[in-house]
């Protein structure tokens, strides 16, 4: 009988987040070869990589909260210069002026170049956390994971507050922040920031390996 090879997906998720243990790793994929469902092997891969980070992140609650400031560091430095960055790529791409902007409206270009600094934002902290913390994988988790939860919380806070009709004053680098949480977006990056941010520490993590 022809051995299984292990999805791609799952041998990637298992060898770049996992817990440091090659023969869990191998009692996995040898049981799912030997006739385990792929409902199993996901079930396992899951709960091995959220099992091993959660015992991780207990035992090292210090090197959590500095994969946290590395995080939000960088996004804070980052978006500080959101604007010059945004301006820049409108203008360079679009040959898009600001001033004129202001005359006709036209703020496409704009809002096409914050979103670059958003998601670049995110994605270049979590490269940064996973190549800082490239021995414990589970900081960069941590840091996505609590990154998920502000991203969902405020846009269900930004949601009341909308259909309420309340004025949001939001000051220009706390809105490369949240405006992936705004309707306008529909709400897409509270999914898509943490998927670019777990894709950029991968690659952080296979660079260093």
């Amino acid at each position: 009988m022809k051995r299984r090879r292990p999805p791609p997906l799952a041998n990637l998720l298992l060898t770049r987040f996992g817990p440091l243990d090659e023969a869990l790793v191998g009692d996995l994929f040898q049981e799912w070869s030997e006739g385990r469902s792929s409902v199993w092997l996901w079930q396992q891969t899951i709960g091995a990589i959220l099992w091993g980070a959660v015992g991780d992140v207990r035992r090292r609650p210090g090197r959590m909260c500095a994969a946290l400031l590395t995080g939000w560091a960088i996004v804070g430095a980052l978006f500080l210069a959101g604007d010059a960055i945004a301006d820049g790529v409108a203008r360079l791409i679009w040959g898009w002026q600001r001033q004129q902007a202001y005359l006709n409206h036209h703020w496409g270009p704009f809002y096409a170049g914050a979103l670059l600094v958003s998601y670049g934002g995110f994605g270049a902290s979590a490269w940064l956390v996973a190549r800082v913390h490239r021995q414990y994988p589970a900081m960069l988790l941590a840091y996505v994971a609590v990154t998920f939860a502000l991203l969902l919380t405020t846009g269900i806070v930004m949601d009341v507050l909308i259909r309420q009709g309340t004025p949001i004053p939001i000051v220009h680098p706390l809105f490369y922040a949240v405006s992936v949480t705004l309707p306008f977006q529909w709400h897409s990056g509270i999914v898509l920031v943490p998927l670019t941010m777990l894709f950029s520490g991968a690659i952080a993590l296979r660079s260093s390996a």
